[in-house]
């Protein structure tokens, strides 16, 4: 298959590997035949003209995966898909998985939907990229970029296992002073918190 732009990648447990492609704006499910070629066994739109970024996966309380895909609204006919209008319409995804590791129906409206976003805080959630859970899971870290100021910071949401806060919910920011990165469009709001698991 023709894969414009990805983004992210995971590996479920399955095998399945799920591909992001922001281009398309929407997620692949992959399965390697006996031949070593590529076939597509399913894909998920995602709503709304969100471009999906980096995304992981988390086993939930029944034992069946979600994946949590980092993702901005864009104009699909933009010459640079990278960049996103407007600028406060990031949003962090959740997909169920099947227990055999598919990607659901593109009509289950259950399983595909907005598991945080600006709404959620009442703060500009924009560009995210990177993702993190916490070992317990209680909460999720994802980036974030202010084009005003250039702070790129990581907000902290409660995540999918918290048990006294509602899972999406703002928790708080962290981040960096603005000259720590420059101003290359290149390296703006892609912090990608990869080894924040730990962190409480």
């Amino acid at each position: 298959p023709k894969l414009h732009c990805p983004e992210g990648v995971v590996v479920t447990r399955k095998g399945r590997l799920l591909v992001a492609c922001a281009w398309h704006g929407a997620v692949y499910e992959l399965c390697r035949t006996t031949g070593g070629r590529y076939v597509t066994l399913g894909k998920v739109e995602l709503p709304d003209e969100y471009f999906p970024w980096n995304m992981i996966l988390r086993e939930e309380k029944n034992g069946q995966e979600a994946l949590y895909i980092a993702a901005h609204k864009g104009d699909i006919t933009a010459t640079d898909y990278t960049e996103p209008t407007p600028t406060s319409s990031g949003a962090v995804w959740r997909i169920g998985l099947s227990l055999e590791g598919h990607l659901p129906s593109p009509s289950d409206h259950e399983l595909i939907r907005v598991f945080c976003d600006s709404d959620d805080c009442g703060r500009k959630l924009n560009r995210p990229s990177g993702l993190a859970f916490s070992p317990d899971g209680t909460k999720l870290y994802a980036t974030t970029f202010s084009p005003e100021s250039h702070v790129r910071e990581i907000w902290v949401f409660a995540g999918p296992a918290a048990s006294t806060q509602q899972p999406g919910r703002w928790l708080g920011a962290f981040g960096s002073p603005p000259e720590t990165f420059g101003d290359d469009p290149e390296t703006r709001g892609r912090l990608s918190p990869w080894g924040l698991a730990g962190i409480e």
